[in-house]
């Protein structure tokens, strides 16, 4: 399930009869951004025949990760937020890799 700026205002309400939108950040990285750097590459080495990671990849996804639809930051220790994170990507990024890699063919 891939959901991407689909709700393009809110306010806040105790309106009893609004429709209510519930987002967790567990529900955000595992429904929408499910994939680590590692599914990725191994996704895209079955999808692509000319894949490889190198230089022009790394480029690629340092672009990718400013797109807030394609990747996004989850802290490593919520309660640390001047610590690590990790990027976690949405299935959408094989549609911009696409552009990038020939899809393999399918015998």
């Amino acid at each position: 399930m891939t959901v991407l700026n689909v709700i393009s205002s809110a306010n806040l309400t105790n309106d009893p009869k609004a429709k209510v939108l519930r987002l967790s950040e567990e529900s955000i990285f595992t429904e929408l951004f499910s994939l680590a750097y590692h599914d990725v590459v191994e996704e895209g080495k079955k999808r692509f025949s000319d894949f490889k990671v190198g230089k022009a990849f790394h480029t690629l996804m340092k672009e990718i990760k400013q797109n807030p639809n394609l990747a996004r930051p989850r802290l490593l220790n919520l309660k640390n937020p001047e610590g690590g994170s990790q990027t976690f990507y949405s299935k959408s990024i094989f549609d911009e890799l696409a552009k990038h890699y020939a899809t393999r063919k399918i015998a």
